[in-house]
């Protein structure tokens, strides 16, 4: 079973693309969506973290961001200006 009780942060939010993404566990992949549920990017990590800086590339507009590992999983909601 997937646990989803940990915060995922995400900041500046809103952003102009530059942001930083915090979390109570450690993850080892992101995968950003946008409005209508398509994955527009997913990150692969070498090592698992809690923590990463992004300069991401995405058009203005709400996405959503999942962290997740093998176990866990997490949301965070991202305004992109």
């Amino acid at each position: 079973m997937i646990g989803k009780n940990k915060k995922l942060i995400v900041y500046p939010n809103p952003s102009k693309g530059n942001i930083s993404v915090d979390c109570g566990f450690s993850f080892t992949k992101l995968a950003i969506y946008n409005l209508n549920g398509s994955l527009v990017n997913m990150i692969d990590f070498n090592e698992s973290t809690d923590n990463t800086s992004l300069s991401l590339n995405l058009k203005k507009g709400i996405y959503f961001i999942k962290a997740f590992n093998e176990n866990q999983i997490s949301y965070s909601r991202l305004v992109i200006e």
